[in-house]
């Protein structure tokens, strides 16, 4: 997860450093360097906010579950001090 977020990061502050101005001249330039590096950062970063979607997920998933759970000790607890179970 840590790397996730570090490689986004890293991704995310290279976008911020490269202009439209300067993409542009890279395509009329013909500079594939600059484009491929440009290319494989954005997968990376693609790759990145993916894992980092994933982990958000499943740690969604867990809370709902340990809601649920929760609501449910909550319902026990109130049926045996109201009597209906004991």
């Amino acid at each position: 997860m840590n790397a996730a977020a570090a490689q986004f990061g890293a991704w995310a502050d290279a976008k911020m450093g490269e202009s439209s101005e300067s993409i542009a001249q890279w395509r009329m330039n013909g500079n594939v360097a600059a484009l491929r590096d440009r290319a494989e950062r954005a997968e990376r970063g693609f790759a990145a906010a993916a894992d980092l979607a994933k982990a958000a997920l499943d740690r969604a998933e867990a809370s709902a579950l340990e809601a649920w759970l929760a609501r449910q000790d909550v319902d026990i607890a109130r049926r045996i001090a109201s009597g209906d179970i004991g």
